[in-house]
């Protein structure tokens, strides 16, 4: 595989490319232990959670038997971790040595029901924030599965989702969340109250087409992951379109 060079022209500097396709086989998700980089791979039989470390080194995959169509993953400040299951509609819940511990969740529409659940987030007090992707909203939950709070509903007007997916959250506990069918990210209060958005539908700097994935670093840049464009957009924290980068690796002889 070659290095990111697109990367290295925006200034961001190459520092190693870990996982083969051997061994991350369609990567869903990412979380990091203190040793363990824990990657969620959905490839038919091969679902689960491989587990590698800064040197490449493969320590085997957890989970496996227990997804059907695993899109979401958290690691806790003791390496459990949480993997958000589409097909079954609920959470499975790991410890750090990969035994299953809990699975919560049921198909529905009602408070703390989940239907087709997929980004996964930690709030500022340990409480997992969780897009409920065919609801169309976002739903609270303490980490055995406690149902805290809802907020958002089918639509295009601010707070309202078309399938909300990836979501993370700021220092100040805010919560941004990437409204998928919608073209946009959202941005909330730590207590869902609509903020502000960005993006509309396109392939212009700036614009969107199918955001999956959204972060924001401690400067309170944000990186949005623009699935449909094949690319990453970087905007600082008024929004304010920064840059953006495609990855360009190829693929060797090898693999």
């Amino acid at each position: 595989m070659t290095f990111p060079h697109e990367l290295l022209r925006s200034g961001f500097p190459y520092h190693l490319t870990l996982g083969q396709r051997r061994v991350t086989t369609n990567p869903m998700d990412i979380g990091f232990g203190k040793e363990r980089i824990y990657v969620l791979t959905r490839s038919g039989l091969g679902n689960g959670v491989r587990v590698i470390d800064w040197e490449d080194e493969n320590h085997g995959i957890f989970g496996e038997g227990l997804f059907s169509w695993p899109s979401g993953l958290l690691v806790d400040d003791d390496e459990n971790l949480y993997v958000s299951d589409e097909a079954k509609h609920q959470v499975v819940i790991m410890d750090k040595d990969g035994n299953h511990i809990d699975s919560w969740g049921e198909q529905g529409s009602d408070d703390g029901q989940l239907n087709r659940p997929s980004g996964m987030a930690f709030d500022n007090n340990g409480n997992i924030l969780l897009s409920d992707t065919m609801n169309n909203r976002v739903q609270r939950f303490s980490k055995s599965g406690e149902f805290l709070q809802s907020f958002g509903e089918q639509g295009t007007q601010e707070g309202q989702f078309n399938m909300p997916w990836g979501l993370t959250v700021d220092n100040n506990g805010d919560i941004y969340v990437a409204d998928w069918k919608n073209d946009r990210i959202q941005k909330f209060t730590e207590n869902g109250i609509f903020v502000s958005s960005l993006g509309s539908s396109g392939s212009e700097k700036g614009q969107l087409l199918r955001p999956t994935s959204v972060d924001v670093d401690s400067h309170g840049d944000i990186y949005v992951a623009d699935w449909q464009n094949d690319r990453v957009q970087l905007f600082n924290k008024d929004f304010k379109y920064i840059q953006s980068f495609h990855g360009n690796a190829s693929l060797s002889a090898s693999g």
